[in-house]
């Protein structure tokens, strides 16, 4: 570490980390819900109750929290994004060598087709060795967390929207893809319930990076 910056920098990135950790356990909340709704519909369909009035108001409760959580999921992602962008500045920021994650490029990649299956990844995986003070020729070592986290959110994102696909295809379309009783049910529940252990795992990367740049950062102002 070379640079000595703001701790005044480094404390707003810690209260954004904060309000991350806020909007996230909420996030885990909704979509906590949105499971049990779509469990008892996934039970409704083993009992060959699919029809009757418990059925259409879980129905329709589980779409108004499917709503929110697609609400609460555009409130979380400017803060991330931020919270990712400043995070990454700060190694740059603080003189650190051999770094390959660009905090801008990897902010707008989240954006870009193909490149946001890998390079949020490994920008994510170099953040947490870098942060934690490994050498550049660490900076790619496997991270548990980091897996878990990208490759939750991808598999779940890949099983809900291969199921709302299939909804929209049959709503507009007069061709029927018509899958065995309950299985749309159980790949939606299962795709949910990725994308919260996804958010487990993000509080837990978003808290230690921003407490090993703190530490860092301490006696010398280190990180901004």
């Amino acid at each position: 570490m070379q640079s000595y910056l703001d701790r005044r920098d480094n404390a707003r990135l810690l209260t954004l980390s904060r309000f991350m950790r806020g909007v996230i356990w909420i996030y885990i909340a909704v979509w906590g819900a949105y499971a049990l709704a779509s469990g008892w519909l996934l039970s409704l369909v083993f009992m060959g109750k699919t029809y009757g009035p418990v059925w259409m108001m879980t129905l329709g409760l589980r779409g108004i929290i499917g709503l929110l959580g697609f609400i609460i999921f555009l409130i979380c992602l400017p803060p991330f994004l931020m919270w990712f962008n400043k995070a990454l500045s700060n190694l740059h920021e603080a003189g650190l060598t051999g770094l390959t994650a660009r905090p801008t490029w990897t902010t707008a990649s989240f954006f870009v087709p193909v490149a946001n299956l890998f390079i949020p990844f490994t920008a994510m995986r170099e953040l947490w060795n870098r942060s934690h003070g490994e050498d550049e020729w660490q900076a790619k070592a496997s991270v548990s967390e980091v897996s878990i986290w990208w490759t939750c959110l991808l598999a779940g994102t890949l099983l809900v929207s291969f199921i709302s696909v299939i909804g929209i295809f049959n709503y507009f379309t007069n061709l029927k893809i018509i899958t065995p009783m309950g299985v749309n049910h159980a790949l939606n529940l299962s795709g949910v319930c990725l994308w919260i252990v996804s958010a487990l795992f993000l509080l837990r990367i978003i808290a230690n990076v921003s407490n090993a740049q703190q530490a860092l950062s301490d006696e010398r102002a280190t990180f901004a």
